[in-house]
């Protein structure tokens, strides 16, 4: 019964004269939780609650049991289509992502820290959403400062450590590049070695899923790019370039910044 009390109150609905339910609110209400699209079903929605509300008073408690894991598991399955969107996915993802063209660090560091704790509440409910969610940790570079790396290497480890499993396979190469801009940067050299750890950590992924990923490969490899003079490389050895290309970069600019930082010439 309190259950269905708080779903009567998020959609404004109150008692009338007779026991039925109906709007309590109007649009232009100012506490309003409900948008102005949500209105017109309103009726239809109350009219269900009312049926509802009538047919469970008579139930013993057995029964009520009954109807109210049935509206929980109602509830879940609802949820989990809605996070499963692709369309809304985008929609709450894609203004995010817009942030990355703005210069104001501070707003850069909201943007990150956004992105994190949407990792930590829904990361293994995104699928759609990866792209997006990559684009944005990589989009920084050196020129946005040590906090600003920091942040959104904290998003990186975050996604390697514990999201590679359930991220489409189309977005491993992405995930790949996002992590060698981190191992390439120059502002921190700490970061920059721990990110080549990252992409030992993704090889690894690659190495103990090879079955898997070979299945989700064979049907389309248009991610990746071409390797000249290797025109049927099979899709899965073509991720495997796409690491250890990068990879290879990497080191070389780590070599190099650490012999600069060593002999004094130059400064991380």
């Amino acid at each position: 019964y309190p259950i269905l009390q708080h779903l009567v109150w998020i959609l404004g609905l109150k008692p009338s004269t007779g026991g039925s339910l109906k709007a309590g609110r109007t649009p232009s209400d100012s506490n309003a939780v409900i948008t102005t699209a949500v209105m017109a079903d309103l009726p239809v929605l109350s009219a269900m609650l009312s049926r509802l509300f009538e047919s469970s008073q008579y139930l013993d408690d057995v029964a009520l049991h009954h109807l109210i894991d049935a509206l929980c598991k109602m509830s879940h399955e609802a949820m989990e289509l809605a996070y499963s969107n692709r369309k809304l996915q985008t929609l709450l993802l894609g203004p995010l992502s817009e942030l990355s063209s703005v210069p104001h660090g501070d707003v850069r560091q909201r943007q990150l820290e956004c992105v994190l704790q949407i990792l930590h509440s829904a990361g293994e409910t995104l699928s759609h959403g990866w792209p997006l969610v990559l684009s944005i940790i990589g989009a920084v570079s050196d020129h946005h400062g040590e906090n600003l790396i920091r942040i959104a290497f904290q998003c990186l480890q975050l996604v390697v450590t514990d999201f590679l499993p359930v991220m489409p396979w189309r977005c491993l190469p992405l995930c790949v590049d996002t992590a060698a801009k981190f191992g390439s940067q120059t502002q921190e050299l700490n970061i920059s070695l721990t990110a080549v750890g990252l992409m030992w950590n993704i090889s690894d992924y690659f190495y103990q899923n090879k079955e898997k990923l070979c299945q989700s490969l064979s049907g389309d490899s248009t991610v990746f790019p071409d390797f000249p003079g290797t025109p049927n490389m099979p899709p899965f050895d073509k991720l495997w370039m796409c690491l250890y290309a990068r990879l290879d970069c990497c080191i070389a600019i780590i070599f190099v910044s650490t012999l600069l930082l060593v002999t004094g010439v130059g400064q991380i």
